[in-house]
């Protein structure tokens, strides 16, 4: 497991997708993938599209899952947008410092920032670091 964070699973889709609600309050949302990498739910029109994926009955306990936590999301992904805050957990570390994730070669820059606690590490490591959804793929 990567770090010391709270974490619950919500659920899957129909697509063999896995969604999780991560941080101290549960107000991130991430996803892994079939392929097992991750990616998170950076903002509210991902939040609506995702939500508007999930239309196949098969899909409804996910849905009023993720509907009932909306607000818990909504609060999250302010918080983060108005403050520099762990992008999993979404605290500000004691240290004052976060790990900026080096991203894939080759793929779109990366805009996670982690706390050491979550990141699993207890000082700034050498050379690049990934962050999960970073690493898995």
């Amino acid at each position: 497991a990567v770090g010391s964070y709270r974490r619950t699973p919500l659920g899957s889709d129909r697509d063999g997708r896995t969604y999780w609600a991560l941080g101290e309050r549960y107000d991130r949302l991430w996803i892994r993938e079939r392929d097992r990498s991750w990616r998170s739910c950076a903002d509210a029109a991902a939040f609506e599209a995702l939500l508007g994926s999930l239309g196949h009955a098969g899909d409804a306990r996910l849905r009023r899952a993720l509907t009932k936590l909306r607000p818990k999301f909504d609060a999250g992904l302010a918080a983060h947008a108005n403050s520099q805050t762990c992008s999993l957990c979404g605290t500000w570390p004691l240290n004052q410092q976060l790990l900026l994730c080096d991203g894939r070669p080759g793929a779109p820059e990366c805009t996670e920032e982690w706390c050491f606690a979550c990141a699993g590490v207890e000082a700034i490591p050498d050379g690049d670091w990934r962050c999960v959804g970073c690493v898995d793929c």
